[in-house]
């Protein structure tokens, strides 16, 4: 998949959930629950091993965005289309390159 742009919620900071940046970070529900400004379950484990979870913001802000993420970003959401015909192409002139060795 993409990379998923995430916010913290109003009034919600790393220093006031305790994170320093040297955590493990996961990210819950994604596949049945992201929507365009939803929110996400986040779980961050440290040193300490013990998580801290919160809700974060998903920065998918249009419903054309959350198409391209699940297609694995904005590059092969875009080349997606051109890449089939490209394939296509290529396995035609192979096939039709194999058929000219047998005469």
């Amino acid at each position: 998949m993409g990379v998923l742009p995430l916010q913290f919620q109003p009034g919600v900071t790393a220093a006031s959930l305790g994170l320093t940046g040297s955590e493990r970070y996961e990210v819950i529900g994604i596949a049945q629950s992201l929507k365009p400004g939803g929110l996400i379950t986040v779980r961050a484990v440290g040193a300490a091993r013990q998580p801290i979870e919160f809700q974060a913001i998903a920065r998918i802000d249009t419903p054309e965005e959350l198409v391209a993420f699940r297609h694995g970003g904005i590059l092969p959401y875009v080349l997606a289309p051109a890449g089939w015909e490209a394939l296509t192409l290529a396995r035609s002139m192979a096939d039709m390159a194999d058929g000219l060795g047998q005469w």
